[in-house]
């Protein structure tokens, strides 16, 4: 059991960064739930292309599938309608992973990922 393991108190349901078909429609792969450590933090960012934007929350994960481009839905798959899971765009509550970093624990040989929504 790792370290960060014992932080890991939250789930939330993941969505991949979607890929578009040659008709510029999206697809989503099927969500996944996702233990992490979630905390509402409301702070300006800067992107890479200059935009500037306002965090709702920031997620610490060890899940290494996460990915900036990726949804999030605070809760678990339980919570949501069988209907929506296909796209996660049409559930309020869902939000886009605009930023994302990783840390090296103190003390250990773990990263973590940190994502901003």
């Amino acid at each position: 059991m790792s370290y960060m393991s014992h932080f890991l108190v939250d789930t939330i349901v993941y969505w991949d960064k979607p890929e578009a078909d040659f008709n510029g429609n999206y697809t989503f792969t099927a969500p996944i739930e996702i233990k992490c450590c979630v905390k509402k933090v409301f702070k300006d960012y800067v992107l890479e292309n200059g935009e500037t934007f306002v965090s709702k929350a920031e997620i610490l994960t060890d899940n290494p599938t996460m990915r900036a481009g990726g949804f999030v839905f605070f809760g678990e798959l339980a919570d949501l309608d069988e209907d929506t899971l296909t796209d996660p765009r049409n559930i309020t509550q869902t939000f886009e992973i605009r930023t994302q970093n990783s840390v090296r624990l103190l003390d250990t040989r773990e990263k973590i990922k940190v994502f901003w929504v």
